[in-house]
């Protein structure tokens, strides 16, 4: 997701043996290769194999062979990504074409720089943490497809199969649309049932206690599954889901989820289970599963459960006194409201307070109160009373459900967020996620980006009631404490970044041990098939012969080699294995998401530090980290000088025509402008109001939760608005009219059944998560990450299409009607037009040719 700097790629190839061009097979190991071929990189390619040669691939490959292979993971760039005129030689130095800016804004059109020669990548023999000089690329051998050793070479021909027929030392060549991996791999993704010492987890954000069982039941976000965890052993199961999209409701395990998050249990020992990306809430009960509410429309309805519809639900609680399975409360974090499911043949749903997508922070009763992001449930049974996480308004709020009132019961509100123990109203806390009720009436906090959990004993429960609540927070050093649950007198926590989930035993209240999970993430350099990405939920900018990619949950800026015979993957910033406050330690980040490769400042990046809330520069040769914009660690939305703007939830970059810098500031509605020569922080786009409305005015113009912004040659700007499902179009300066290219709240759907392409005014989008424009401007590309598809709109004949993923949940390639992916959370044009998707869950970079 993210903007990009657009380098230049080199229009030469590396010589290739004849046997270059036979196609290789895959490879774990030598021993699956023929026994003159060695496994190299995941590919059988020729070679000698010594007695030192590793049976695990990627090492012992015979120097021969390391010059003649071409892993077919690390896709061809065409000789059209180079300048023109410029040789392979000289393409290190290409910088000069992007020193000023009429270069910039005559190459593609999303093109935001081409960098200097320090900032070019060739060798990944030099430390992580510095780019060298480029390494000798070579030219295509003059020989031709002859072949003296026997291989079968075919001029002009190439099929989308990952060979390279032709012998060219290109694959997949001038084949459109065609499908293949470039780098990454899926091991990280490996999500494993068993002990609880060797379980892993994809994502664990909501926990729900079931003493009854003896179990606690964890919904795995990124898993795509609910699992259940045995309170006595630790032992994982998995109860829910199969991990892949397209299956149907019925038996548990054949079940399709997208992102479940909240889950409760029912006073029937029924699962209930929201899944946010398709606004439905799930029920499992006697061994079959089914859609309990929700139509899987996005919108707001209330009425007959099956008929409902939700936006982005993050979480659930259950009253067990009603009926079977309970009275089931929703947290409906996008519609800006709390609901209510009561039990019924059909059961129904109504809205109880808040008021429909108007995010504020009111006390007050039914429709007058406002919530902004509620993102956490928990029943009070004594008190008859249900907590609410307020995460934007940086609350802990109640609401009696008899009377309709709303109340504040910890928490300064945004102008205090931060981190401050004492009396509650006095109190701050920063993203409060997650709530959980003791038995003696006193309330957890998940406080998520302060990385602890908070305790409110004698919370006001009661709203004439008085506020003596005192906040303190016994348990520190947590990663994202975004679930909690309670069980006798035991606290249960689940880290979505540490991807594991912990207890808290009396015997040890300051003391949380790890109940299951491994917490590994598997972030690995190396090889394009062996190399592993964390969290690839973040920003991409070319630079020179590879792409600089942020890995969120890594912490890392990774770098991805382009020329053809390397495609390696290394770690150019971060990687000490924390992720902290920006500035501080050197080479730490925290959540870096949009990157931007400027042509004023070569040998550095700038980062969208998502979890610092500041924009960062880093040097790359030494990785050195200064602040450019924002007050670290300082939540809100202020305008004006750079040291004292403020920020909510940084996300995609973008590089502006005169080079000033623009983000989108997701939780702020806004795209954001920072002056790096003024050093000014304006509000281009948006405002801090949620909605949706195009306008001559953009300050006036509505957005909802925008997380990518991309520039095209012509000074348009293009924007992911991914709350309101659409693609935003705004105007060169100086009109800055917001407009609608395709999509909007009405033609929004997360069911892949009912996902429609064609014309604008007619196709469906889900929540898209990514924005580019390609070189000639023709087209906008976006990641269509729930219904698991990279899209498309023609500019020219006002049309959306699906360029890759069929809905079918895996990592195939191919061509278009075989090739799927999981969940595409970046798609970007390179120079030379060819289309490249970065899968979030599958940690793979995969390729596809020009559109």
């Amino acid at each position: 997701m993210r903007g990009r700097a657009r380098g230049v790629l080199a229009g030469a190839w590396v010589a290739y043996s004849a046997l270059a061009c036979l196609p290789p097979s895959r490879c774990r190991s030598h021993a699956d290769c023929a026994t003159e071929r060695v496994c190299d990189e995941g590919r059988c390619v020729a070679g000698t194999r010594s007695s030192s040669s590793s049976s695990s691939g990627g090492g012992g490959t015979s120097p021969a062979s390391a010059a003649s292979s071409f892993p077919g993971s690390s896709r061809p760039i065409s000789s059209s990504g180079a300048v023109s005129g410029q040789s392979s030689s000289s393409a290190g130095s290409s910088a000069a074409a992007g020193s000023s800016r009429a270069a910039t804004s005559a190459a593609p059109a999303t093109s935001v720089a081409v960098v200097s020669s320090s900032l070019v990548v060739g060798s990944s023999a030099g430390p992580a943490s510095s780019l060298g000089t480029p390494s000798s690329l070579g030219t295509a051998s003059s020989a031709g497809p002859s072949s003296s050793s026997g291989a079968l070479c075919v001029p002009g021909m190439e099929s989308c199969n990952g060979y390279d027929e032709d012998c060219d030392g290109k694959i997949d060549n001038g084949v459109l649309r065609c499908v293949s991996t470039w780098a990454g791999s899926t091991r990280w993704t490996v999500v494993r049932d068993g002990p609880g010492a060797t379980a892993t987890f994809g994502g664990p954000v909501h926990v729900a206690a079931d003493p009854g069982s003896g179990a606690l039941y964890v919904a795995d976000a990124l898993a795509r599954k609910v699992r259940r965890v045995e309170l006595a052993s630790g032992e994982v199961t998995t109860v829910l889901g199969t991990g892949l999209y397209g299956s149907d409701p019925g038996l548990p395990l054949r079940a399709s989820l997208v992102q479940p998050r909240g889950v409760a249990v029912g006073n029937d020992g029924s699962l209930i289970v929201v899944d946010f990306s398709t606004s439905q809430i799930w029920r499992v009960v006697g061994g079959t599963a089914s859609i309990y509410a929700g139509s899987g429309f996005y919108g707001h309805q209330d009425g007959t459960a099956p008929l409902a519809r939700f936006s982005g639900p993050n979480a659930v609680a259950v009253d067990p006194a009603c009926a079977a399975p309970g009275c089931v409360y929703v947290a409906d974090t996008e519609n800006q409201v709390i609901r209510r499911i009561n039990p019924g043949a059909p059961p129904s749903v109504e809205t109880l307070a808040g008021g429909v997508r108007q995010a504020g922070d009111v006390d007050g009763a039914g429709d007058s109160a406002r919530f902004d992001t509620p993102r956490g449930l928990a029943w009070d049974a004594a008190n008859g009373i249900l907590f609410i996480a307020d995460t934007v308004n940086q609350k802990v709020r109640a609401l009696d459900p008899l009377a309709g009132a709303v109340w504040t019961v910890a928490g300064g509100g945004i102008l205090q967020e931060g981190f401050a123990d004492g009396p509650a109203a006095a109190a701050m806390f920063d993203f409060p996620s997650a709530v959980a009720v003791r038995a003696d009436g006193a309330v957890y906090v998940g406080d998520r980006y302060n990385r602890m959990v908070r305790l409110i004993t004698t919370p006001q429960v009661t709203p004439a009631g008085p506020n003596s609540g005192v906040v303190t927070h016994p348990l520190t050093n947590l990663y994202e404490p975004v679930g909690l649950a309670v069980a006798g007198d035991d606290l249960y926590i689940a880290e979505n970044f540490n991807a594991r989930v912990s207890v808290v035993r009396p015997a040890a209240p300051s003391l949380a041990a790890v109940l299951a999970g491994t917490g590994e993430i598997l972030v690995d350099d190396g090889g394009p098939l062996t190399a592993s990405f964390g969290y690839t939920d973040s920003g991409t900018a070319l630079s020179g012969t590879a792409f600089l990619l942020a890995d969120q949950r890594a912490c890392r800026i990774r770098r991805v080699d382009l020329v053809p015979g390397q495609g390696a993957v290394t770690t150019s910033v971060g990687g000490d294995g924390r992720c902290t406050t920006a500035g501080v330690p050197l080479r730490s980040l925290d959540r870096p998401a949009g990157l931007v490769v400027h042509p004023d400042h070569p040998g550095a990046v700038f980062v969208a530090a998502e979890g610092a809330r500041a924009i960062l520069k880093l040097t790359l040769a030494t990785g050195a980290v200064d602040v450019v914009a924002g007050v670290p660690d300082g939540y809100g939305y202020t305008d004006g000088p750079v040291a004292t703007a403020r920020f909510k939830e940084l996300h995609g970059m973008a590089l502006d025509l005169d080079g000033a810098l623009l983000v989108a500031d997701a939780n702020a509605n806004a795209i954001r402008r920072i002056d790096l020569v003024l050093g000014q922080v304006t509000s281009l786009a948006g405002g801090s109001d949620r909605g949706w409305s195009d306008s001559a005015d953009p300050r006036t113009a509505l957005f909802a939760y925008p997380v990518d912004v991309a520039a095209a040659a012509d000074g348009t700007l293009y924007v992911a608005d991914h709350g309101n499902c659409a693609i935003r179009r705004i105007a060169p300066a100086p009109s800055r009219a917001v407009t609608t290219l395709a999509g909007g709240p009405s033609q929004c759907t997360f069911v892949t059944g009912a996902l429609v392409d064609g014309p604008v005014a007619l196709a469906s989008l889900s929540n898209p998560s990514s924005v580019s424009v390609s070189p000639d401007g023709r087209w906008v590309a976006f990641a269509d990450p729930f219904v698991s598809r990279v899209r498309a709109v023609d500019t020219t004949s006002l049309a959306v299409s699906t360029v890759l993923g069929n809905g079918n949940w895996g990592s195939v390639d191919g061509d278009l009607a075989t090739s799927n992916i999981r969940m595409p959370w970046d798609a970007f044009f390179l120079p030379s037009g060819e289309l490249i998707a970065v899968d979030q869950v599958s940690g793979l970079v995969r390729a596809l040719g020009a559109l």
